[in-house]
């Protein structure tokens, strides 16, 4: 695993070919290797929208539970 600070606000873990992306400390977003990328379904602040809405960039991403987004870290 590696950590990746994006910012002061922003970080990614990487774990093999996944990544998550955490918005301050809290995982809201991941990109799973063969399957791509899922985003959180709760409603968060509006600078954490934005921080994932910048991390992917476009890219299409499934919306899941924040449980499944936390129960991905392990």
């Amino acid at each position: 695993m590696k950590l990746h600070r994006l910012s002061a606000t922003e970080t990614e873990l990487h774990r093999d070919n996944d990544v998550i992306f955490f918005s301050y400390d809290t995982p809201v977003a991941f990109f799973q290797s063969g399957k791509g990328y899922f985003r959180t379904d709760t409603p968060f602040s509006k600078t954490t929208s934005r921080h994932i809405n910048t991390w992917l960039a476009g890219r299409k991403a499934q919306v899941v539970a924040q449980e499944q987004v936390e129960a991905f870290l392990n």
